[in-house]
């Protein structure tokens, strides 16, 4: 091959450019400009979104589970004093000592 005609149509030179130029006018750079741009604008409400459902989990869910586990607590108790022959306590109301004689 001899190097005599254009040079930046030649070789390597010329295949880089050949891919920049196709790639600077096709449709595929437009489609990534614009998936770019509108990833970025999704990051950025995702993250506005994510941080709203966090702060309502820390400041809603967090305290319910807490409460669920309280309450299961309370009832195995309950059975365990049921097991062993203890009354329940009746909520609300006192309990009146039993008399013995």
């Amino acid at each position: 091959m001899s190097s005599s005609g254009n040079a930046a149509s030649g070789g390597l030179t010329g295949l880089v450019n050949m891919f920049a130029t196709k790639w600077n006018e096709s449709s595929l750079r437009k489609n990534y400009l614009s998936g770019k741009k509108w990833g970025g604008w999704i990051l950025k409400k995702g993250g506005g979104v994510a941080w709203v459902l966090g702060i309502t989990l820390m400041m809603v869910g967090f305290p319910l589970v807490l409460q669920i586990e309280r309450e299961q607590q309370l009832i195995e108790l309950e059975q365990q004093q049921m097991n062993q022959g203890y009354a329940a306590p009746q909520y609300g109301m006192p309990q009146q000592p039993v008399a013995t004689k």
